[in-house]
């Protein structure tokens, strides 16, 4: 059986002389990919990225997927991808909180301490 399809997931696997792929799709089996050689290169460049594909999908009698030829292919973010995306945060002395400053081995005064803290994340 076959049906037209949209599916997301991590490519995988290019191999651009057998015009085969897989694609990783949340924890579940990868699922085979094949393509025409008009999408070798865009394939190769999308190579262990999130894509959508767009194609037609050949299910088993368990309906269960035996390949999907695919029609279309787009790169997109995932998740992951967003969290590795972001600017990461740089230290700002000037932002700093300090609890204090001491020359001496006062013991340090915990309630102080912790209302410094809960002041700092409020801020």
């Amino acid at each position: 059986m076959e049906r037209e399809i949209l599916i997301r997931g991590r490519l995988m696997k290019v191999d651009c002389e057998k015009h085969t792929a897989e694609l990783h799709n949340f924890g579940d089996a990868p699922i085979a990919l094949q393509f025409e050689g008009n999408l070798a290169d865009t394939m190769e460049r999308l190579a262990t990225r999130f894509v959508k594909v767009e194609g037609i999908g050949h299910f088993n009698d368990d309906d269960e997927w035996e390949v999907i030829v695919v029609g279309k292919i787009a790169a997109e973010r995932s998740a992951a991808d967003e969290f590795f995306a972001r600017e990461p945060k740089i230290f700002d002395p000037k932002k700093a909180t300090s609890f204090y400053d001491h020359s001496d081995d006062d013991p340090i005064d915990i309630e102080e301490f912790i209302r410094v803290i809960y002041e700092a994340r409020d801020a």
